[in-house]
């Protein structure tokens, strides 16, 4: 059996498969707001967890972990020896909110799984042979190179599986949509990615739910005059993106009900009251999460010259097609054939490649 585990930012999730049964789903489990009391950080969730699977005398022979950045040291598929996690820990400030709690999430579950093998799954590894002309910034060189400073690109988990789901042959130009907390696009030239949004860190590119994206590297400066380094990235990394704009969480089913528009999730519970400011607002911030995604499409189809398909995924990608309508709106005028719409499944696409290192 081959469990995998995804720590985000302030949840852990895993699921376990069966390679001899096609890959199938038999048992999954969740840790959600991590950080209040009940779990204090990603290696009580882990425990916690690690526990579960145990009281299910699950037999697990490789354990796969999604780390976000790879730091373009480490590829898919090696080993969590400790010496490679030393390597992670180097370039951990670079995704600060993602790579700290994979690393305790290992670190705690290694020990409980002595007898499996443990490897680790990186966002950036797809991305890793980018053209130059995508991966290099404008920087002097010289810098760039000492800092391995360059364009890492992020979710590449999820727009490889998007890419394979849809294309197995990889015959296809694609741009594949990744929408959810985090927000990326990539452009797909049979197979081979030539272009991404995230860069060097994950805050680069598309809005997303509380990150800004894209903006113009002096705002930062400025901020830092007027409030400092930490109080900067807490406003750029937390408090912008959807959540700065629309005053709402930036949870997008809470700015798209906030706006009046169309939830298509039957679990949804609505937890405000809507206002006449705050319809405006959400509304507004819709606009410019949008028109985001048109210009970075607008941009990839001209790399690619057509695209053969238009791949949404992540769980607004594929969970809203009121997103999904305003964003494709006017596209007639771009040589885009075909949209499509792919429910992520990072973990499996983990696991398949776990399966293709081990057995």
């Amino acid at each position: 059996m081959i469990a995998v585990f995804n720590p985000g930012s302030s949840s852990l999730k895993y699921k376990v498969f069966d390679p001899d049964s096609n890959f199938s789903e038999t048992l999954s489990g969740s840790v959600n707001n991590i950080g209040d009391d009940d779990f204090a950080d990603h290696a009580v969730a882990a425990k916690y967890l690690a526990k579960e699977i145990k009281n299910h005398k699950v037999h697990l022979n490789v354990i796969a972990y999604r780390i976000v950045h790879g730091g373009g040291l480490l590829e898919n598929g090696v080993q969590a020896t400790e010496k490679n996690i030393k390597i992670l820990e180097s370039f951990s400030s670079l995704a600060p909110l993602h790579n700290p709690p994979a690393i305790l999430t290992i670190k705690s579950c290694e020990p409980l799984f002595g007898h499996a093998k443990h490897l680790m799954f990186f966002d950036t590894d797809f991305f890793a042979e980018l053209p130059d002309e995508e991966a290099t910034y404008p920087l002097p060189l010289n810098i760039s190179s000492d800092l391995k400073i360059r364009r890492f690109g992020f979710h590449g988990i999820s727009h490889k599986y998007a890419m394979k789901k849809s294309d197995p042959q990889t015959k296809s130009n694609i741009i594949t949509i990744h929408l959810g907390a985090g927000c990326s696009i990539a452009a797909i030239k049979r197979g081979k990615p030539i272009a991404t949004s995230l860069g060097f860190t994950p805050d680069e590119g598309l809005m997303m739910q509380t990150r800004s994206g894209d903006i113009d590297p002096g705002i930062i400066f400025f901020l830092i005059e007027k409030y400092g380094m930490d109080r900067t990235r807490e406003i750029i990394e937390k408090e912008s993106g959807l959540r700065g704009v629309s005053g709402t969480d930036g949870n997008m089913l809470n700015v798209l009900y906030a706006a009046g528009l169309k939830i298509e999730d039957p679990a949804f519970k609505p937890k405000m009251i809507r206002t006449e400011k705050g319809i405006k607002n959400a509304k507004f911030a819709l606009e410019l999460y949008v028109r985001r995604i048109q210009k970075y499409v607008t941009y990839y189809t001209f790399l690619l010259g057509s695209v053969d398909k238009l791949i949404f995924t992540g769980m607004i990608g594929a969970g809203s097609s009121v997103i999904r309508n305003m964003i494709v709106e006017n596209f007639d005028r771009l040589p885009i054939h075909e949209y499509e719409v792919i429910k992520p499944n990072e973990e499996l696409a983990i696991a398949l490649e776990a399966c293709k290192k081990e057995y």
